[in-house]
């Protein structure tokens, strides 16, 4: 389960906890198999999120627009335009 997903980036937004430092392996395989469908993962410690909220949507909003025009780069490139972008 994704904690956050933005589907018209394909943009994912994980905030993990203490649990996360035992499965580290887990966490990178599955960021390794969302890439490879064609989503960006960013992820950030609940500490973060807490302690630093205007940085951490500062980060997401940068990492939106990102994934946004390469999704839309990669549309126009592949010639559909019917995908959301």
């Amino acid at each position: 389960m994704l904690d956050f997903y933005c589907p018209s980036c394909k943009l994912v937004v994980e905030v993990d906890g203490a649990v996360h430092e035992q499965q580290a392996e887990y966490d990178q395989a599955r960021t390794e198999q969302l890439n490879a469908y064609g989503y960006t993962v960013i992820r950030f410690r609940n500490e973060e999120v807490f302690t630093a909220l205007p940085s951490v949507l500062e980060r997401i909003l940068a990492a939106a627009a990102e994934a946004r025009e390469a999704n839309s780069a990669g549309a126009s490139q592949d010639g559909d335009t019917t995908r959301p972008g």
